[in-house]
This record gives C-alpha cells, structure tokens and sequence, in this order.
C-alpha cells in the first residue's frame, strides 16, 4: 500500500508498505504565460520492500535484472501478514506543477519506467494520464491488480488546521433513556415478523 499525507512543517510525506510506489516528475514553468515543460527524469520516491529490491541494493542484480527475475513478486514486508507493521514514511518537498504517481506493481510490472514518463508527460489531464497507464499495463499482459493515481500540484501553499475536532456522542446512558423512546420501533419490528410468519 502507498499514501501520501503532509507534515506539520508543510513536507509532503509518503508512507508505503510493499512493492507499490511512489513517482514524482517535476514540471517547472518559466513564465506564466508558457506551458509547462516537458520532465526529462521520473524520480521513484519508494523503495520497495521485496527480495530483488534487496538484492538491487546489495548490487547482486541490476534494476533491469530485477524486472525479469523469478522471484520478483516475493516481498518482504506486507499488512495483514503480522499484528504490526513497520511503515516506511518518506518526506520530500511539496513543490508547484509537480505531478505525482501512486500505483501498484501491476503496473511497473508491465509497463518500463521510460514509458511511464513518456505518458506522464503526454497528457495534461491526470485522469488522462492514469487510463493511458492502465490502458498499456493490460495491453501488455495485465497479469495483476492495476492501480494507478495521478496527481497534480496546483496549488503549493499547505496550511495545516492548529486544532482538529473529533466528534463525540452526548446520548446519555441507557438508563436514563425513558422507555418510551426505547420502545419506538420495537412493536412495529415485531409486527413485521408476525406477519412474515403468517405470510408464509
């Protein structure tokens, strides 16, 4: 699993467990009045928590070895497995225009990381962007789960609510609840079993 959320000093914060992952390609604007440029590099900001991806980072394997490798499914840290799991929690820095990619290993599975930017940098529309990955993953086999979501920055200002209120329930205890009200529904339900009885 990968979400994302902000910290209280304004950093985007991305916390993953697993092999799905985290992009961000950075689309800076020179002027208002142009277009956004085009990203030459799709940044992961995940790592995945698989055997290949330690064997990446011990340097046995290579990342174009890891993406045909038997084992490559086999992850090492996943919810629902333990009681607990450890979160790996990632702060970067929130920036305008950036464009951010969530997505499962259906779909860096299928489709190559150059193809993946070729596409993010394709469309202007998020949506548009996220069916076109989809489209390719099952287009080139779709042997997994596909989830993708992508992102726009529009807007960089973070502000962070000082005091968040959790709501609570005033219903007093049942015992001062007068029968009345405790009552109000009950025959009409028994009613209805009755007369299921009867019906049948």
């Amino acid at each position: 699993i990968t979400a994302l959320g902000f910290t209280s000093e304004g950093k985007l914060a991305i916390a993953h467990v697993g092999d799905s992952r985290a992009y961000v390609i950075n689309r800076e604007v020179q002027s208002p009045g142009l277009e956004k440029q085009k990203s030459i590099e799709l940044k992961r900001i995940t790592k995945d928590h698989s055997l290949v991806e330690e064997l990446v980072q011990a340097g046995e394997i290579t990342e174009e070895e890891a993406n045909v490798h038997p084992r490559r499914s086999v992850i090492t840290r996943a919810l629902g497995i333990e009681d607990s799991v450890e979160v790996e929690i990632t702060p970067i820095d929130f920036k305008l225009n950036d464009r951010y990619l969530l997505c499962s290993d259906g779909l860096t599975s299928m489709v190559r990381d150059d193809e993946i930017l070729n596409v993010l940098n394709s469309f202007s529309s998020p949506k548009d962007c996220a069916s076109e990955l989809v489209a390719r993953a099952n287009s080139n086999g779709g042997t997994d789960n596909i989830t993708v979501i992508v992102l726009d920055v529009l807007n960089a200002k973070i502000e962070i609510p000082e005091k968040i209120k959790i709501a609570q329930s005033n219903s007093p205890p049942v015992g001062e609840i007068p029968k009345a009200v405790l009552n109000r529904g009950r025959f009409p339900f028994i009613a209805r079993i009755v007369l299921s009885f009867l019906a049948l």
